[in-house]
């Protein structure tokens, strides 16, 4: 799959009038809960930039009008470093500027668009993209909220901080359950912390769902 998408971003940085020698690294990745498909980043060492990263959601694989998407966009972002000059660069290294969806980003996108069509590459994911449920289990702390509904908060694992803050809810009348996230709802939620806040249904299928598990009868 990573010869796959190395080739695709052959192929777009060809059509931005790219070589291949600067063709950037290409890593998998697999987070529950990520609020991104993909990712570009630049590696430093010494000081200096040293090769850049593009970072591609396991989720996104299965489908190939979203996969080749997802690296255009990726490969948008590459093209904006490529042009940029050692005073911003500088500025990227010290986070004062990053590659962004500003008038560069959307000036190489629309060399893209013209040869790939309208809509191809854009900001940010729409309707079109087709994502795969992570197929992890999760863990929900499901309690009473203020506003007198149930609220949840979600992790994959939990660290000394987030388990005394469980135990603390769980005295108080909480749950805590393993559960899947097929549908991306529950790690649309804050991560189980204290002091984060609570994610409340905007629905009432997901509002029934959490009541069930919280009284222990899941669907």
């Amino acid at each position: 799959m990573i010869e796959q998408i190395r080739a695709l971003i052959r192929t777009y940085l060809g059509m931005l009038g790219i070589g291949a020698v600067e063709e950037p690294d290409v890593v998998i990745q697999h987070d529950t809960g990520s609020r991104w498909l993909g990712r570009w980043s630049m590696k430093w060492k010494g000081g200096l930039p040293s090769r850049p990263v593009i970072q591609i959601q396991r989720a996104v694989l299965a489908d190939p009008r979203t996969l080749e998407r997802v690296v255009a966009h990726e490969v948008v972002h590459h093209a904006q470093y490529l042009r940029m000059d050692p005073a911003e660069i500088q500025l990227v290294k010290l986070g004062f500027r990053s590659v962004g969806h500003g008038e560069s980003f959307r000036r190489i996108a629309a060399d893209l668009n013209a040869r790939m069509g309208e809509g191809f590459v854009t900001e940010k994911s729409d309707q079109e993209y087709v994502v795969a449920p992570s197929g992890r289990k999760i863990l929900l702390l499901i309690a009473p909220t203020r506003a007198g509904r149930l609220g949840w908060q979600w992790a994959t694992r939990l660290g000394p901080k987030a388990r005394t803050w469980v135990e603390r809810k769980l005295a108080e009348g909480a749950r805590l359950v393993e559960w899947h996230d097929d549908n991306m709802i529950w790690t649309s939620g804050p991560r189980i912390e204290a002091w984060k806040g609570w994610a409340i249904p905007s629905d009432d299928a997901t509002a029934s769902q959490l009541q069930e598990l919280y009284e222990g009868v899941p669907r």
